[in-house]
């Protein structure tokens, strides 16, 4: 459906334009096109995260000092290190996935529920006004 059109006079005889939108349908498409880039960004900076902590718990000898408790407490014969980049990552990469997918999933299933009640409701309706010009605010 086309926006309406309509013109109001406001105090001072200026005229003000209007434009009606009601959002009825939202395309899955549509939405994973913004969902998925935003998904993969979450999974890009919550990996970035964890090994900036990691790095900087290992710099800060935290990750040693942990390492060696746990070679004491483990004293009956030679243990590898309990904690190395390579497990705290896969663990990291494992979580940022999951999110993701619940991410997607939530996304999904929000956009069949608001699909599902929009042709009851009338859909989402949002009017525009236009307040001026650049030259005549």
């Amino acid at each position: 459906m086309p926006p309406a059109r309509a013109t109001k006079r406001v105090a001072g005889g200026d005229r003000r334009r209007q434009a009606k939108l009601s959002i009825a349908h939202v395309g899955l498409w549509s939405v994973l096109r913004v969902g998925v880039p935003l998904a993969v960004l979450w999974l890009a900076i919550f990996l970035a995260l964890a090994v900036g902590g990691y790095a900087t718990l290992s710099a800060s000898g935290a990750v040693d000092a942990v390492n060696k408790l746990a070679a004491m407490t483990y004293s009956s014969g030679h243990h590898a290190p309990l904690i190395t980049a390579g497990p705290v990552v896969a663990v990291a990469a494992l979580l940022a996935g999951g999110a993701v997918i619940l991410l997607l999933a939530a996304v999904t299933a929000l956009l069949v529920l608001y699909d599902a009640i929009a042709p009851l409701t009338g859909g989402f309706r949002v009017t525009f006004v236009e307040t001026g010009d650049a030259h005549n605010p």
